[in-house]
């Protein structure tokens, strides 16, 4: 596969036109919880990034949509768009429903500069949907949640991967259309500017604290850095496995979090193993 041809182009749109599920965020039945589980998961408040990052790719990619002269481009653009819009709406039906404590979030607003925008924010889903698949693998192998809920995040979690890999197949296919090569450092960058997520997912770095920090969770105490790694390095095998070979997966933060796994396994072990207490996405 040549990345760019035209034959590129058709496969990563197919691959998200083709995986569209037609429903709407009302359709959806959350399970009842009881009461210790939903105590456990009542005050994360990570749900208001992860519903605030969705509505802002959304509007941005919405509005891009509309300055593509590619029939093709244009509508899928809209599509990914749209399903964006979509998770929005679905994680405030679950906000909604459990109770979860969730301040409120500044309305999205377009930026001058769409396409750059865009890819910024695209990057950093890429970052924090790659430290989702490691909080979901982890609550799995504890069953800490009831099946259907667990079912209700792998779907999530699906549809998020169909968007990851339409993200970097369309930037590989713009760049080698524009010759903007230097565009994929992006990715690089926007793992830098998220450094913060990841140090503080692992504990060994320090303690620093930002906007994002998040209460303790006393469920994922039991877990080292290094599992969580490897949960993540894990899930996101499993959720790029049913994508074609000749498209393009993403590679920055998997890349780094292997990295950083095989430090820490040759790290001078503390006293004590170091334990995740905070939780952001």
């Amino acid at each position: 596969m040549k990345i760019g041809s035209n034959e590129h182009k058709r496969l990563f749109c197919r691959a998200l036109a083709d995986s569209h599920l037609p429903y709407t965020a009302e359709e959806i039945t959350w399970p009842v919880l009881e009461h210790a589980v939903l105590a456990k998961i009542q005050d994360a408040a990570f749900w208001t990034r992860v519903s605030s990052s969705q509505s802002e790719i959304g509007l941005i990619a919405s509005a891009y949509a509309q300055t593509l002269q590619d029939p093709l481009l244009r509508e899928n653009m809209a599509l990914y768009g749209k399903e964006h819009q979509r998770l929005a709406a679905v994680v405030g039906t679950l906000v909604e429903t459990y109770g979860f404590n969730c301040p409120g979030q500044k309305a999205a607003s377009l930026p001058t500069n769409l396409e750059q925008a865009l890819i910024e924010a695209g990057y950093s889903d890429c970052i924090d949907v790659f430290l989702g698949f490691g909080l979901w693998e982890l609550a799995k192998q504890a069953q800490l949640l009831p099946h259907e809920l667990e079912q209700q995040f792998e779907t999530y979690l699906a549809e998020k991967s169909r968007h990851l890999v339409f993200f970097v197949n369309w930037l590989a296919f713009r760049n080698v259309k524009t010759r903007k090569y230097a565009e994929g450092f992006r990715g690089v960058q926007a793992v830098w500017q998220r450094r913060g997520a990841l140090l503080d997912w692992m504990k060994v770095f320090g303690e620093k604290e930002d906007s994002d920090a998040l209460p303790t969770r006393r469920w994922l105490e039991e877990w080292t850095s290094e599992a969580f790694l490897t949960a993540c390095l894990s899930a996101h095998r499993q959720f790029m496995q049913p994508f074609s070979t000749n498209l393009l997966k993403p590679q920055v933060a998997p890349i780094l979090a292997a990295l950083v796994r095989e430090s820490l396994r040759v790290w001078p072990k503390r006293q004590a193993q170091p334990t995740i207490d905070s939780l952001k996405l």
